[in-house]
């Protein structure tokens, strides 16, 4: 059996085939191009579709995607928040927060701002709520008033306490 003879690539120290998924792949042709013109081809050269390709930015793109906010399915019926504590165990809690989908707000951002703004964990758990470790109902309506103007006092419901897990 005779030896195979591997090409590795002077830039990122990968085979010419996977150098596409290294971090510098415009450096990794041309290094290409001057030492194996014949593999260049192979790889690069039928794909003309490629040089015109480079110039887009799909990291952009994918960013603009995902501040984009979300459209709630739950856009018809009244838009109203509810702030609600229910009771995890004797003496631990947590607050539910529902309904700021309706008000175009994503919810993912909105629960990343809740943990770091009341120093707990929070999470997006249904379509339009979001769960809130500890007791901040209080702080809560009053946080998400300064938060987003498209919610008002009237808008913040509170429900009472109602027993069981989440």
């Amino acid at each position: 059996m005779p030896a195979v003879q591997v090409t590795y690539c002077g830039v990122c120290g990968l085979t010419p085939e996977l150098c596409e998924y290294g971090s510098s792949l415009a450096k990794c042709k041309e290094w290409l191009e001057e030492h194996d013109d014949d593999l260049y081809e192979q790889l690069y050269g039928a794909d003309e579709l490629a040089e015109g390709v480079e110039g887009v930015d799909l990291d952009g793109k994918r960013k603009a995607k995902a501040l984009k906010k979300p459209k709630s399915k739950a856009t018809t019926g009244p838009r109203n928040v509810t702030i609600q504590k229910v009771t995890r165990n004797k003496r631990k809690y947590i607050t539910v927060v529902c309904g700021l989908g309706k008000f175009d707000v994503d919810l993912k951002l909105a629960a990343k701002a809740m943990a770091g703004k009341f120093a707990c964990t929070a999470s997006q758990t249904d379509e339009d709520e979001i769960v809130v470790q500890g007791d901040v109902t209080d702080d809560i309506g009053e946080w998400l008033l300064e938060q987003w103007d498209q919610v008002s006092e009237k808008q913040i419901k509170y429900l009472d306490d109602k027993k069981g897990k989440r």
